[in-house]
């Protein structure tokens, strides 16, 4: 989900600040600059993941349209086993 994605980012940016702070001790720095790298690194995967579900979605209509080019015969087999697919994915 995007939201998730943007969340991380938003926590890394907290957590870079921290780990920015030249007051901070150098342990706790280090932890925070870790966490910051964490969280880009999540919120990419959720981009990632996200881009996929959507491609995947756009995917599944492009076949569900051809069905209806097709006319009333229905799917060919191959569709049917495309979409039940993404279906089991989604």
């Amino acid at each position: 989900m995007m939201l998730e994605a943007e969340r991380c980012q938003t926590r890394a940016a907290s957590c870079e600040k921290i780990a920015d702070q030249d007051s901070a001790p150098m342990e706790m720095r280090v932890r925070f600059a870790r966490k910051a790298n964490f969280f880009r690194i999540v919120a990419r995967i959720d981009a990632l993941d996200e881009t996929k579900r959507i491609q995947d979605e756009a995917g599944l209509r492009i076949l569900e349209d051809a069905r209806f080019r097709q006319g009333s015969s229905g799917f060919s087999p191959l569709i049917q086993i495309t979409l039940a697919w993404c279906r089991l994915r989604g």
